[in-house]
């Protein structure tokens, strides 16, 4: 009978061993997970300050461009002033040449005229 208890005794004592490994790489195994949930909060903080470092870029940049959409078109409704005023004295020009020409050809009529009046 005693060898029986024995026998019984060994086999619990191999199954209380077998049982500790077991919790020892069940632990092992929760120490791995805790650690990779830890990394992957990290992460997600570190991502959720880099969406929201992205999303003021963003804005920043947008109203930057809505500036420089605001220029060009200032910018145009200048040139089309300053090509508009261009054209225009550009054809006072032309009419001012056009009445200098008569003028210096009447100016030379006159000339004429007194010459041949005077001789």
């Amino acid at each position: 009978m005693q060898s029986s208890l024995e026998m019984r005794l060994d086999m619990l004592e191999d199954q209380l061993e077998q049982a500790q490994a077991e919790r020892r790489r069940a632990e092992a195994t929760q120490v791995k997970y805790d650690r990779m949930a830890e990394e992957l909060e990290t992460n997600r903080q570190e991502d959720c300050r880099t969406i929201k470092m992205l999303e003021e870029l963003l804005e920043s940049l947008e109203t930057k461009a809505e500036s420089y959409k605001s220029q060009a078109e200032e910018a145009r409704e200048v040139a089309d002033r300053n090509l508009n005023l261009f054209r225009r004295k550009q054809q006072e020009l032309e009419e001012m040449e056009i009445k200098a020409r008569e003028a210096e050809e009447e100016l030379a009529k006159i000339k004429v005229q007194r010459r041949t009046t005077n001789n």
